[in-house]
């Protein structure tokens, strides 16, 4: 932690604050578009071995601590922030949902075997054993060991579609929008109950400052600025169930906490306009390698937000763009007076602070 305030003085951390400030309430940027490069899994430091006995939570603190001190060298708009991961039955839980292993893969075992389900569904709620509670513990325990000196993010939200996916099965679920729609919708109406509570509850876990972006954490948060959540099935649904289901789920979420931004794996294009129709929704955080940001930009216009960030997996149409290429791309979509931040994703081995730092800023300073 004492490194830490050295890698990031007040200064740095109150400039970076105001920029990305101006950035959550819509104002135009004042020197420079904001940008974090991710880097966070590179070691660059032959850091000594964590203790054996440290438990997986106290381990994965050192680790992202470790990992805030290497990444002071790039001098971008990162706030140092603790993450609390993912866990896909963190919501689900709250109906008293389990995990099962499928071909290696984790998965929410699913609850639904006939539609009229979903009327009967317990509320178990977020106790200290569920993985809700195991997250919220996680929350105040990052709190209480650094002293409340950096915030903590929220964990990686799912919306309250996506949660009903995984409660009923995600094929499943799909069909019944379109087969069974009063009871689907019965059930996403549940979820955003279950929802609304978890936010709730982490705001309570946290004790302090706590930076409600989820997706990435890497971008630093007001915490009176909104939520976020991700609807990853936005790239396979039709903009009539986007309409009928997501928006307004998103809507009773931004009646409580404000405004939500959304985030999505894949191509958001097709849904995007539909998504736009939602009154409480700030912006849109997806990739740049899955969704054409420009046609993106066109279709949206200038009332929302925009985070982009640059995966490695993209869709063949798309190019997979280095580090500088990344930032040109964004900076010619977004500099022309759209509000947006860029998370820059460099490829493995190709990127380094001490010669790409200051380049890179100087392509966001011409904005």
């Amino acid at each position: 932690m004492a490194e830490i305030a050295v890698c990031y003085p007040p200064e740095r951390i109150a400039a970076t604050k105001a920029r990305l400030a101006d950035f959550w309430a819509h104002r135009p940027a004042k020197d420079r578009l904001p940008y974090v490069v991710n880097d966070f899994w590179k070691r660059r430091r032959d850091w000594p071995a964590i203790p054996e006995a440290f438990t997986p939570v106290q381990k994965n603190l050192v680790e992202q601590l470790r990992g805030i001190i290497e990444h002071a060298v790039w001098n971008d708009d990162f706030v140092p922030t603790l993450e609390n991961g993912l866990i896909q039955a963190t919501i689900p839980a709250y109906f008293g949902a389990v995990e099962e292993k499928i071909e290696g893969s984790v998965h929410v075992k699913p609850m639904i075997a006939d539609p009229s389900d979903v009327f009967t569904l317990a509320e178990i709620g977020y106790p200290p054993d569920s993985f809700g509670g195991e997250l919220l513990a996680k929350m105040h325990f990052f709190r209480e060991a650094t002293g409340g000196r950096l915030p903590v993010a929220e964990t990686d939200m799912q919306g309250p579609f996506s949660v009903a996916s995984h409660i009923w099965g995600i094929q499943e679920f799909l069909l019944a929008t379109l087969a069974d729609p009063v009871e689907a919708q019965h059930l996403i109406e549940r979820t955003t109950v279950a929802v609304r509570e978890y936010y709730r509850l982490m705001r309570n876990a946290v004790e302090g400052e706590w930076s409600p972006c989820h997706c990435f954490p890497w971008i630093w948060m007001p915490s009176d600025a909104g939520v976020c959540l991700s609807e990853d099935l936005l790239v396979v649904v039709s903009p009539d169930v986007t309409r009928r289901f997501i928006v307004p789920a998103i809507d009773e979420i931004g009646k409580e906490f404000g405004r939500v931004l959304v985030h999505t794996c894949g191509n958001l294009n097709p849904t995007a306009r539909a998504l736009g129709e939602s009154q409480t929704l700030m912006g849109v955080n997806c990739s740049s390698s899955e969704t054409d940001i420009r046609i993106l930009a066109e279709t949206m216009g200038d009332r929302f937000i925009y985070i982009i960030h640059h995966a490695l997996v993209h869709d063949p149409k798309l190019e997979t763009l280095d580090i500088y290429g990344q930032a040109r791309l964004f900076r010619e979509t977004f500099g022309g007076g759209l509000t947006a931040v860029s998370l820059l994703n460099p490829v493995v081995g190709t990127c380094d602070p001490a010669s790409d730092a200051e380049a890179i800023r100087d392509i966001f300073r011409a904005c």
